[in-house]
This record gives structure tokens, C-alpha cells and sequence, in this order.
């Protein structure tokens, strides 16, 4: 079945994004509707602000390091992904919403992979 698909955010639900929303979640009422997605989009957006916050964190760190360009190499590789996973989330724009496991998944890869970065500045 073919819903209607306009890019906004369901927080503004209107006739059209209940009728599609509806389509699928046929039990469901309005405010079950509003309270899922405020729940996964402050949820996924509080998990993005903690990896940005852990990324800012792997980029001090590798500036302040004090080690050769060839000892930063790897960390350096590891904060790109860190940075590419973080970057992945926040340009979808969706906050979760469409995907909300795969966006908390690829957010728990960006702090661990920033982890890994700063592991790898010890000697």
C-alpha cells in the first residue's frame, strides 16, 4: 500500500502524516504517536550529543598528544570513522525516527570507535 510521504517531522502531525502513520499503526492513536516520536528523537539526539561530546574529547586528546605524525596515524584513522558514524546520524535529519536501532547502533560505534582512537595515543 502506497502512502503519502512528505519530508517533515511527525511532531507536526497533520491530516496527511496521521493517514500515513495510521496506514501501518492501525491500533494506535495521535498522542501514542507523538509521545513514540518524542521519545526516540530525544533519545537519539541526547546518544548524538554524547558522541559528539566524546569525538570533541578524541580530538584534544590527538592535538595534545605531543606524538610523531607516524604514532598519530592510527588514532587519527580511528577518530575519521568515529567522526564518519557521528556524521552519518546527524545528516539524515530524522533524529532517529525512521530508524531508531541503527541510529543508537551506529551512535554506540562513534564513542567506541573514539575510544579505540584515544587507546591507540598510549604507549
Amino acid at each position: 500500500m502506497y502512502t503519502w510521504k512528505e519530508i517533515t517531522s511527525t511532531k507536526r502531525a497533520n491530516d496527511k502524516t496521521s493517514a500515513s502513520c495510521f496506514a501501518c499503526h492501525k491500533d494506535r492513536t495521535e498522542d501514542w504517536l507523538k509521545a513514540r516520536v518524542s521519545y526516540i528523537q530525544s533519545s537519539v539526539f541526547e546518544t548524538q550529543r554524547l558522541a559528539g561530546l566524546r569525538i570533541e574529547s578524541t580530538h584534544k586528546a590527538i592535538a595534545a598528544a605531543g606524538l610523531s605524525p607516524a604514532k598519530l596515524e592510527k588514532a587519527r584513522a580511528d577518530l575519521r570513522t568515529a567522526q564518519w558514524y557521528w556524521d552519518y546520524i546527524a545528516s539524515s535529519n530524522s533524529m532517529g525516527f525512521h530508524n531508531p536501532e541503527l541510529a543508537m547502533k551506529t551512535l554506540a560505534k562513534a564513542i567506541d570507535t573514539a575510544a579505540m582512537a584515544e587507546e591507540d595515543l598510549r604507549p
